[in-house]
């Protein structure tokens, strides 16, 4: 997979301009740097993209970023609640309150009117996630 002209910016400090990356498939690929110089920023553009392209990326980092007292249900709980309340936004200008209990998601809407259609298409959003069956429910709340 090659990602052509990455450019990023913070304010005026420009973190990467016209950057190339060529990842090999099915290979293990590694990025290194010193802290600071811009790894989680490539990995996040990344995957930001390719979730545009309807593609799928995963990645672990060297250190520990789970909350230590908590099990990794939990962690992986509070990345996908983040995650799927994002996509409603994004996808259907929708904000939206996500609660993830095993196979139940529980999404919560903020809209007046009850749209079967929307919430159909909420419910294909967030189960395109997943390759087993999942509960997802959809509630309309002004």
């Amino acid at each position: 997979m090659l990602i052509n002209n990455i450019n990023f910016k913070y304010g005026s400090n420009e973190i990467y301009n016209n950057f190339n990356i060529e990842f090999q498939q099915g290979k293990i690929n590694c990025i290194i740097g010193e802290s600071g110089c811009g790894k989680t920023t490539l990995l996040n553009y990344i995957s930001e993209k390719l979730y545009y392209e309807n593609k799928r990326i995963a990645y672990v980092f060297q250190e520990d970023n789970l909350i230590p007292w908590k099990n990794i249900y939990v962690n992986l709980k509070i990345v996908a609640k983040k995650y799927f309340e994002k996509s409603i936004l994004e996808k259907h200008k929708l904000k939206s309150f996500v609660k993830i209990k095993q196979d139940q998601i529980q999404i919560v809407i903020s809209n007046k009117k009850h749209d079967e259609k929307l919430a159909n298409n909420i419910i294909r959003t967030v189960q395109s996630n997943f390759d087993t069956q999942m509960y997802i429910t959809v509630k309309f709340q002004s």
